[in-house]
């Protein structure tokens, strides 16, 4: 099977397994897990934003992540921010040399890549 089924395939689970949860918690909790399977990221959040006060009410990681949450809030603001003012979803392949992003912005960070989706 091509890694693009595989993809489909895992994407039509999760959305069997959804249409059987009531608990936004567990939601969440399988959204993340599949994504990092998925992805197969080091790093998988969820964060939920109130649209018209832009501010923080849910983040959901994988819980088994060390990492280094005022490096890591830094670059997820900045990224969180691009997505809201722009109106669209990003994905940085490679984060560090990005275009729409200031020269070196990120260099001072352990974070390779990212996603993210309105």
């Amino acid at each position: 099977m091509t890694n693009y089924n595989q993809t489909y395939e895992t994407l039509f689970e999760l959305a069997e397994i959804l249409g059987k949860q009531s608990d936004y918690k567990e939601i969440l909790r399988v959204v993340s897990t599949k994504t990092s399977t998925m992805f197969n990221s080091d790093i998988t959040s969820i964060q939920m934003i109130n649209p018209h006060s832009h501010d923080s009410y849910k983040t959901v990681m994988k819980k088994e992540t060390k990492i280094d949450k005022e490096q890591y809030s830094v670059v997820q603001s900045i990224i969180i921010g691009w997505v809201m003012l722009n109106k669209k979803a990003i994905l940085l392949p490679d984060l560090k040399n990005d275009e729409r992003f200031k020269e070196n912005l990120f260099n001072n960070f352990p974070i390779v890549s990212a996603m993210c989706v309105p």
